[in-house]
């Protein structure tokens, strides 16, 4: 497959994904009380995926499969990179959700291109990382963990890795609206990783919004901030 063909599927994987958890968080965030009900248990169910012992397409088929757009990304299967990709999406925002009244899936709204852009680097997956502790200097939980993600050997190690990030990041004392996470975007890069040649640009651009954090996020300085949560 080559490079413009991966990279279009992976954007379509981004929207599938992004589609299933806005519908989700919309029904989760509203007022009728058997959408939220029913949404709840949904999640509930999402997080579930990759425990031992669960087998889990008679009971998430319907939200995985049932609009699933074959046009784009062909006919389902379960080894296939984007179904892993989906689904590993949908269990981490389901763990990232989890006891959250607040959307915890980015919404990329802006009309000015300049504005969605900015929205999309706070909104990153390593930005989001960076805002559980701005400082450096006393960050070394939250880098341990971005270095077992990258040492990981397979693409369900990169998963099973990324839980405790998605935990720090919902347990942070951040406002609600920076710890949303642009979940079509993290989407694209599940699916993406699993390619030899893809990988490190991935782990390349996690490094980056860590590191290069949007400078109008900034309060402070990350090195002299110290009442950030020291994980």
């Amino acid at each position: 497959m080559g490079e413009s063909s991966t990279g279009g599927k992976a954007w379509q994987v981004g929207l599938y994904a992004n589609t299933i958890i806005q519908k989700l968080q919309g029904e989760l965030t509203g007022k009728n009380p058997r959408a939220k009900a029913n949404a709840r248990a949904s999640l509930a169910r999402l997080r579930k995926l990759g425990t031992s012992a669960y087998s889990p397409w008679m009971v998430i088929g319907d939200q995985v499969l049932s609009d699933w757009p074959e046009d784009k990304l062909g006919v389902p299967s379960e080894g296939s990179y984007a179904v892993r990709a989906v689904t590993a999406t949908l269990r981490l925002y389901a763990l990232h959700q989890q006891s959250q009244s607040s959307r915890m899936a980015a919404q990329i709204t802006a009309d000015d291109n300049e504005e969605r852009q900015q929205q999309r680097r706070s909104t990153a997956f390593g930005a989001v990382c960076r805002k559980i502790n701005l400082d450096l200097d006393s960050s070394q939980g939250v880098r341990k963990r971005l270095d077992n993600v990258y040492a990981a050997s397979d693409f369900d190690g990169i998963v099973k890795n990324l839980c405790p990030l998605i935990a720090l990041i919902r347990a942070s004392k951040q406002s609600d609206s920076a710890k949303q996470i642009d979940y079509c975007q993290l989407a694209q890069d599940l699916y993406l990783v699993q390619f030899d040649d893809a990988r490190q640009s991935v782990f390349f651009r996690w490094g980056r919004d860590y590191f290069c954090f949007p400078p109008s996020d900034k309060n402070s300085s990350p090195r002299s901030s110290k009442n950030q949560t020291a994980e």
